[in-house]
């Protein structure tokens, strides 16, 4: 299966802050919050995302 363009950056985004999160000290919970913070928001957008699809 090819990805759109759109998810081909959703993607990178998803990637790219993941990468970053690794780039936190590891203080505390820094790291492991912030990687669940993203995981958790994007996948709340794709629920919406597609949600909305399914509406239309």
């Amino acid at each position: 299966m090819r990805l759109s363009g759109l998810q081909k950056e959703v993607l990178s985004l998803y990637r790219n802050c993941l990468r970053e999160s690794r780039k936190k000290p590891v203080v505390r919970i820094t790291r492991p919050h912030f990687e669940s913070f993203v995981r958790y928001y994007l996948d709340l957008a794709f629920a919406i995302f597609f949600f909305l699809i399914n509406i239309l």
